[in-house]
């Protein structure tokens, strides 16, 4: 499915638009879905989700009671 760059493209601009990111990173399967798709981030599409993983995983933490 992510064989196409057009719709690899797609997928990613979803998983970053609406901090999409920071609703998955917390999920079990939605963090396999990030992890794989980030050696595919590229340029600035690449900033942008690394920056809100990192915010996901203070809100992750923040949930699950670790600071």
């Amino acid at each position: 499915l992510l064989e196409s760059c057009n719709i690899r493209e797609k997928v990613i601009e979803k998983l970053i638009e609406k901090n999409n990111v920071t609703n998955l990173i917390c999920d079990q399967f939605g963090n396999y879905i990030i992890q794989k798709c980030l050696p595919l981030v590229k340029g600035k599409q690449f900033k942008s989700m690394i920056e809100q993983i990192k915010k996901a995983c203070k809100f992750c933490r923040i949930e699950k009671g670790v600071k």
